[in-house]
């Protein structure tokens, strides 16, 4: 969750994020808990905001912890999908979502500018050197084998739009 929080930030800071951005209307929300998956993150103590809907599925920003994470749920309410929504061009829906529900909605909007805040503190002062970094290949993976979660995480942070990790 964090290095999706991580990703968000520096992507809501490429796309030229104002710190005091007009406040607009939320989209009426859907109930959470009729999706289960939803339902049982949100007796975890997570905090729910709904992001709207696009193509088809109601998109929710869930903090919990000061981790986040972005949910969609499907259109019979019976599963969700974790993860961002990247429309037919190309474009990372989910970091516009974002952007629209940080305009929407104050608590969502201090949160991400405290991380910003903390994220720009740490990399004045840097981050010690990774003593356990592995040989990479031309392509910056590691020379060992990645599973798919991992291969997925590189992909991502090869991404135009968002950087994890």
């Amino acid at each position: 969750m964090k290095k999706l929080l991580a990703a968000l930030v520096l992507a809501l800071a490429l796309s030229g994020f104002a710190s005091a951005p007009v406040r607009a209307a939320a989209p009426a929300a859907p109930d959470f808990n009729a999706n289960p998956v939803l339902s049982s993150i949100g007796k975890m103590g997570a905090h729910l905001y709904y992001m709207g809907k696009r193509y088809g599925v109601d998109g929710w920003f869930i903090v919990k912890d000061k981790q986040v994470q972005i949910a969609y749920a499907t259109p019979d309410n019976k599963a969700a999908i974790i993860g961002a929504l990247f429309g037919e061009d190309g474009e990372n829906l989910s970091v516009l979502q974002v952007h629209n529900l940080m305009d929407s909605n104050k608590d969502v909007a201090d949160l991400i500018n405290k991380i910003q805040q903390e994220q720009a503190a740490m990399s004045q002062v840097g981050s010690p050197p990774d003593a356990q970094a592995k040989p990479k290949t031309g392509d910056g993976l590691p020379a060992a084998p990645l599973s798919p979660g991992d291969r997925l995480m590189h992909d991502l942070a090869a991404t135009a739009s968002i950087v994890v990790g």
